[in-house]
């Protein structure tokens, strides 16, 4: 009897920014606290409806943009309440910037080492979630594309 399959997890998703983006690809840190994790390529959509096609609506793709929108949780060092998280430090900064000094270079990838895994170049938005008095800091980063992603080698592959 062949053995059920297993369903993929929505954590396997892991995305790093680079440290360094004069020297691009170099110095890569985890944007740690990631609690969601969404990814999509939205196309732009010319209608391309004609007489022939009988009252029939057409559509024809003539470009893709990318956006990744990440969750992330607040987190400092305990002795430090103004020590967050590196990672998260990078993209907050970028965030209130303009320029080359707006636009963070990041891959992201299967932390379980498949074959998903990409780098890019990104605007970003940081966005506070607030909420009650017993709610986590949480904030939501959406990152927008900066031309085609490069599909690469997934950093967490077994070695051959």
């Amino acid at each position: 009897m062949a053995e059920p399959n297993v369903s993929a997890l929505a954590r396997k998703w892991r995305v790093d920014i680079d440290s360094n983006p004069a020297d691009p690809g170099e110095t890569w840190v985890q944007i740690k606290g990631v609690s969601e994790y969404k990814d999509s390529i939205n196309p732009n959509l010319e209608d391309d409806s004609v007489y022939d096609d009988e009252g029939w609506g057409g559509q024809t793709k003539t470009a893709l943009a990318q956006q990744i929108e990440i969750k992330i949780i607040r987190r400092h060092d305990p002795s430090d309440e103004t020590s967050y998280d590196p990672g998260q430090e990078l993209v907050r900064a970028a965030a209130r910037e303009f320029g080359a000094d707006g636009q963070v270079h990041l891959r992201w990838y299967d932390r379980f080492g498949g074959p998903e895994a990409y780098d890019g170049w990104f605007e970003v938005q940081w966005v506070p979630d607030g909420g009650p008095h017993t709610a986590l800091e949480t904030v939501v980063v959406t990152f927008f594309g900066k031309g085609k992603p490069t599909a690469i080698s997934n950093p967490n592959a077994a070695s051959s």
